[in-house]
């Protein structure tokens, strides 16, 4: 069975909805999040008729569910950052936004500096 939506879908959802303190995920959010997922699909991935972006890039499709899903949450009522928060973010724009995002997310490789080097 396809599991893309635990693969592509969840990660960045849950991750939108802690980093955007929301007091509950709505429909609307989980909508968002495939939008925000079908819209990282580059045109090569397009042109083989792919529904995901290629496994070496679920991260960065991940980041960019997450910020989807905290604007959306911001628009639902559900988000409880400050307001202030969300104005800031917005003066940084979406890439800002989208790089902030991927600092938060522990990255277990060596190369990071963080992981283990077992």
């Amino acid at each position: 069975p396809n599991q893309g939506n635990n693969v592509y879908i969840f990660p960045g959802l849950g991750l939108g909805a802690i980093l955007g303190k929301v007091s509950r995920v709505t429909d609307d959010m989980v909508y968002t999040s495939a939008a925000a997922l079908s819209g990282c699909l580059n045109s090569e991935e397009i042109a083989k008729g792919l529904i995901y972006p290629h496994i070496s890039r679920v991260r960065d499709a991940s980041a960019v569910v997450a910020r989807e899903v905290m604007k959306c949450a911001r628009r639902d009522g559900v988000s409880e950052l400050p307001e202030e928060t969300w104005n800031e973010w917005e003066e940084w724009g979406d890439v800002a936004l989208t790089a902030w995002i991927k600092e938060q997310v522990y990255d277990p490789s060596p190369a990071a500096g963080r992981g283990s080097h077992l």
